[in-house]
């Protein structure tokens, strides 16, 4: 059965003259009530109690299982165990919908840009794991070799990055 929401949708989008009457009515109550509608905004925007019901509300736990996970977490982010001084993100599954805890804005983002996808996410340790033992295979070769001299070339700045080329060229 359709709730009434999803039946009203539907009515919208496919009846223009409904569509239009909404729209008008909907504009002529904003400018009737605008002032009342800021001010209530206004006031939830800073009630801190408001504003995390509405978070919970939005991922469909309560604002009791929301202050069970941080207190589980001790306020940390999950991934890198770090407490920030903003509230944590809740994190979830975007094909279950399920939360399954709070992150951190950066540690949230880097889950999302890797599309949660598993593979993605081992495949990018790795690539981090390999480069940082070639990076720290050509320190070890630039430094027994010997320090560039005037007049002689140097490897060029962009072969493993400018730091690590000036710190290996000049130590002996």
């Amino acid at each position: 059965m359709d709730s009434t929401r999803d039946t009203n949708g539907k009515r919208h989008a496919q009846d223009a003259n409904r569509r239009r009457k909404r729209v008008a009515y909907d504009r002529t109550y904003r400018e009737t009530h605008g002032a009342e509608i800021r001010e209530r905004a206004r006031i939830q925007r800073a009630d801190p109690e408001f504003r995390e019901k509405k978070r919970a509300r939005r991922y469909g736990i309560s604002v009791e299982v929301l202050r069970a996970l941080l207190a589980e977490q001790r306020g940390l982010c999950a991934i890198c165990g770090k407490k920030l001084g903003r509230a944590l993100c809740i994190d979830h599954c975007h094909s279950t919908g399920k939360v399954r805890g709070l992150l951190c804005r950066k540690c949230n983002g880097g889950l999302g840009f890797f599309d949660d996808e598993r593979g993605l996410l081992q495949a990018a340790a790795e690539y981090l794991e390999t480069s940082r033992a070639l990076i720290a295979e050509e320190i070890q070769r630039l430094r027994k070799s010997k320090p560039a001299t005037r007049g002689q070339a140097r490897p060029a700045p962009g072969d493993l990055g400018h730091s690590q080329i000036k710190k290996g060229a000049t130590e002996g």
